[in-house]
């Protein structure tokens, strides 16, 4: 999703809607740095960066034992 930036009344452009660790409201889509925040320096657009991935990796991890954990399940109990 995104949205329009706004700055002393007027719009500035649009900007992709994400959380803090980069996630948008499309499961398993991330976004950071410029695409998120229109007025953002390099060094807090690679931050954004950096959470992002740290989110996609924890995703990454978790996967698996999730889907293990699903197949494994007995129905109906």
């Amino acid at each position: 999703m995104t949205a329009e930036l706004q700055l002393f009344g007027q719009v500035a452009g649009s900007h992709v809607v994400s959380n803090p660790q980069g996630a948008t409201s499309v499961a398993g889509v991330y976004a950071a740095g410029n695409i998120t925040s229109l007025t953002e320096t390099v060094i807090g657009a690679a931050s954004a960066g950096l959470k992002a991935a740290a989110a996609v990796n924890l995703d990454l991890i978790t996967e698996d034992p999730q889907r293990a954990i699903a197949a494994s399940a007995v129905p109906g109990v």
